[in-house]
C-alpha cells in the first residue's frame, strides 16, 4: 500500500526525466519555426578579386511565409553586393525540384521595409510573415504597404542584407540567389586573403547542413597544394576544410545552430589575381602571409584550450552528479530505512503505552481515529476522504445518527439524502479536537445552529459561498495535520533530510536546463538532470515513519487481510469500514467486495459497510461510486 502511495512520485520523476532529456538531446533549431534543412553554395574567386556565389537555400517553413531576409555580412567595406537573379520553388524531400521556379523581380528599396519586417519578431528572429506588421500600420491610418505585391527582392545596403517577398508559402522551399561581391578578397604583396561567412550569424535559423565549394582562379599547369600555395581555415560551426588539386576549397559542417557562424580564410598567391585594379592593389601592402600563420595557430591553440577547459568542465559536473547520487543513497541508509514496527504494544493519541495487555495485531491501529491513519498511509498528504472517514466513525460510535429523507440528493442519481442529527451521548463520545471541529461545522456552522443537518444543506451552503467553504475546509484540514504531528507517525529528523535532498534534487534539474538545454551540452545536461532525478526518487523514499508510525501500518495490512477474507461486505466489522476507506482498500482491486444476495425474509436494511462502501447504480444501472467516496468527491468539488 505504502508503495503504491509513493509510486505516484515516481512517476512525476520519470516524465520529468523524460523531457529534459528530450529538451537536452534535441538541437537547438527544433526550437525554431524557421529551419534550413542544407546550404550548397557554390563560389568562385574571380581574377579582379570578385566573389561570384550561386547558392541554394532550403527552408523548412512549418507555417505560412511571405517574407525573408537573406544577410550577406562579414564582406570588405568597400564592396558592393550585385545580384542577377533570386528564385524560389518547393523542393521533394529527395532535394528535386516540385513543380516550376518563380522568379523574384528587383524592386526598390524603402526604410518601411526595414521597419516592417523589424516588427515582425518571432521564435525565428525576423524570418515572420509581415501581415501582422502591415495590419498594425492599418490600424494606425496608413493605407499602403511598403512591401511589394508581386514576388520580389531589394538590398538593404545598410545592414547588408536582402529582402524576399513572395506568395504565403509554406513546407519544404528551396531559394537559390545568384549574385556577386566586389573587392571581396584582400590583395597583399604575397597572398590574396578571402574572409567569408558563408553562414553569418544573423540568419536566424539552424542549417542542418552546409557545403560550399569556393574556386581559386588557378592559372594554367599549376596544381594547389595545401599548406605550400593554398592555406585554407575554417572557423565557427565545427565542420571539416578539404583543398583539391583542381584549385577547389571545400568547406562541410554539418550542422549550424542557430546564432552561430560558419567562415571560410583562405590564402593563394597574390598572382593569381590577374585582373585586379589598381586601387585594390594599393589598398593593402606588406606581407601577410606569416601574419596569418600565426593568427590561426593562436586561434587554435585557443579552441584547443577551450575544448580541454570544455572536457574539464564536462568531468566536473559528472563528479558533481555522482557524489549528489552518493550523498542520497548514504543519507537513504542513514536515515530513510523502516523501523520495525510494534507488533505487541501500540500507543494512544497522545503517545502514552496502553499498558501491559497485548492488543491483537489487526486492532491496533484502532487506538488512533480514521483520519489519522489515512494520513498515515498517504505519507501526510491531506484528503477529503478523511472528513469522510471521521464521519462513518462518528457514525459508528453512535455521536451521530444518519438517517435517509425524502427528496433528490446533492450527490446525484442513484443516492439518498441523508440527515445527520447529533447523538444522545455525543458528548461522552466525542474524542479529540478534531471531533469537535467535526460537530461544530456539521451543526454550528453549516446546519446553522440546529442539531441536525441534511446533505442538501450542506450543498447549498457551499454553493452560496464556494470560498468560505474552501476555508472552513482548510481550517479543518489544518487541525487534522496538528493531531497528526502529535500522534508522532513520522520521524522528523528524516523528514528534514528528506526536504533538503528533494531541495537538491530540484536544483540539479534546473542545473540541467540552465547548463544543458541553454547551454547546449549533452553531456552537462544529462550528468545534472540524471542525479537530479536519482536525488528526487530517493528523496521521495528517505522518510521514514516512528516505530509508532510502523506498527499501526503494519495493524491496518493485518485488517486488510482480514477484509480480503471476507465473503462480502455484509460481514465485515463496522468499526473496520472508516480504517479501510481512510487507507484507500476499497478504491483499488482487491477491496472490491460485494454485497451478498439476500434471502427472503432477511432485514433488507444494509450492513454498516455495505451502506457506506457498497456498489452503487446511477441512470440506466449504470455503476456508480460508493456513497463514501461519492460524498468525497462532492465535498471537494462544491468547495
Amino acid at each position: 500500500m505504502i508503495a503504491k502511495q509513493r509510486s505516484a512520485s515516481v512517476r512525476v520523476a520519470s516524465a520529468l526525466l523524460a523531457a529534459v532529456l528530450c529538451l537536452i538531446a534535441l538541437p537547438a533549431s527544433a526550437f525554431a519555426a524557421t529551419e534550413i534543412a542544407d546550404i550548397k553554395t557554390v563560389a568562385q574567386v574571380q581574377t579582379d578579386g570578385a566573389l561570384h556565389v550561386v547558392e541554394q537555400r532550403t527552408y523548412l517553413f512549418e507555417e505560412e511565409r511571405s517574407a525573408l531576409i537573406w544577410p550577406v555580412t562579414s564582406m570588405e567595406a568597400d564592396s558592393k553586393l550585385e545580384v542577377a537573379s533570386i528564385r524560389f520553388a518547393h523542393s521533394t524531400v529527395q532535394g528535386g525540384i516540385d513543380g516550376e521556379w518563380t522568379s523574384l523581380e528587383p524592386v526598390p528599396f524603402s526604410s518601411e521595409m526595414r521597419d516592417v519586417l523589424a516588427a515582425t519578431s518571432g521564435a525565428s528572429g525576423r524570418m515572420r510573415s509581415y501581415e501582422a506588421a502591415f495590419d498594425d500600420r492599418a490600424a494606425e491610418g496608413s493605407s499602403t504597404s511598403p512591401i511589394p505585391e508581386v514576388p520580389g527582392f531589394c538590398m538593404d545596403a545598410r545592414d547588408r542584407a536582402l529582402y524576399l517577398f513572395f506568395p504565403p508559402t509554406e513546407g519544404r522551399v528551396v531559394f537559390e540567389c545568384d549574385l556577386t561581391v566586389t573587392d571581396a578578397v584582400r590583395a597583399f604583396d604575397d597572398v590574396a586573403e578571402l574572409y567569408w561567412d558563408y553562414v553569418p550569424a544573423d540568419v536566424h535559423a539552424s542549417a542542418m547542413s552546409v557545403s560550399v565549394s569556393v574556386q581559386l582562379p588557378m592559372p594554367e599547369g599549376i596544381e594547389a597544394v595545401a599548406g605550400q600555395n593554398v592555406h585554407a581555415w575554417g572557423h565557427g560551426a565545427p565542420g571539416t576544410v578539404n583543398v583539391k588539386a583542381d584549385g577547389t576549397v571545400m568547406f562541410r559542417a554539418p550542422e549550424v545552430h542557430e546564432g552561430q557562424y560558419a567562415q571560410a580564410h583562405v590564402l593563394f598567391p597574390q598572382q593569381w589575381l590577374t585582373n585586379l585594379s589598381i586601387e585594390a592593389m594599393r589598398a593593402h601592402s606588406g606581407p601577410r602571409l606569416d601574419g596569418a600563420r600565426a593568427e590561426e595557430e593562436a586561434w587554435t591553440d585557443t579552441w584547443s584550450a577551450w575544448l580541454t577547459n570544455s572536457l574539464a568542465v564536462d568531468v566536473a559536473f559528472v563528479v558533481l552528479g555522482i557524489m549528489a547520487l552518493v550523498a542520497a543513497v548514504a543519507l537513504y541508509f542513514a536515515f530513510g530505512r523502516e523501523p520495525k514496527p510494534q507488533s505487541e504494544s501500540t500507543a494512544d493519541a497522545k503517545g502514552k503505552a496502553l499498558g501491559a495487555a497485548q492488543v491483537r495485531a489487526h486492532d491496533a491501529c484502532k487506538a488512533y481515529e480514521a483520519p489519522l491513519v489515512g494520513r498515515l498511509f498517504r505519507w501526510d498528504h491531506a484528503s477529503l476522504d478523511d472528513f469522510v472517514a471521521l464521519l462513518m466513525e462518528l457514525a459508528d460510535r453512535g455521536a451521530i445518527t444518519i438517517e435517509v429523507v425524502g427528496g433528490e440528493s446533492p450527490l446525484g442519481c442513484g443516492y439518498e439524502d441523508l440527515r445527520f442529527r447529533s447523538g444522545t451521548r455525543a458528548k461522552d463520545l466525542v474524542r479529540s479536537p478534531i471531533d469537535q471541529e467535526t460537530f461544530r461545522l456539521l451543526f454550528d456552522v453549516w446546519g446553522e445552529g440546529y442539531a441536525s443537518v441534511t446533505l442538501s444543506d450542506i450543498a447549498r451552503h457551499a454553493q452560496a459561498d464556494p470560498g468560505r467553504f474552501r476555508r472552513e475546509l482548510a481550517g479543518w484540514t489544518a487541525l487534522l495535520d496538528r493531531e497528526v504531528r502529535s500522534a508522532g507517525f513520522f520521524d522528523t529528523k528524516s523528514a528534514r533530510v528528506q526536504r533538503a535532498v528533494m531541495v537538491v534534487g530540484c536544483v540539479l534539474c534546473l542545473g540541467a536546463i540552465l547548463f544543458g538545454v541553454a547551454g547546449g551540452s549533452f553531456v552537462r545536461g544529462t550528468a545534472l538532470v540524471a542525479s537530479g532525478i536519482g536525488c528526487l526518487v530517493i528523496g521521495n523514499y528517505l522518510g521514514r515513519r516512528t516505530p509508532v508510525g510502523s506498527g499501526v501500518e503494519a495493524s491496518v495490512l493485518e485488517l486488510e487481510r482480514t477484509a480480503q477474507g471476507l465473503p462480502s461486505l455484509d460481514d465485515m466489522p463496522a468499526a473496520d469500514a472508516p480504517y479501510l476507506f481512510a487507507v484507500g482498500f476499497m478504491s483499488h482491486e482487491s477491496g472490491a467486495l460485494r454485497v451478498r444476495s439476500r434471502a427472503v425474509g432477511e432485514a433488507d436494511a444494509p450492513s454498516f459497510a455495505a451502506f457506506w462502501l457498497g456498489p452503487r447504480c446511477g441512470r440506466g444501472g449504470k455503476p456508480a461510486l460508493p456513497l463514501a467516496s461519492q460524498l468525497s468527491k462532492k465535498l471537494d468539488e462544491w468547495g
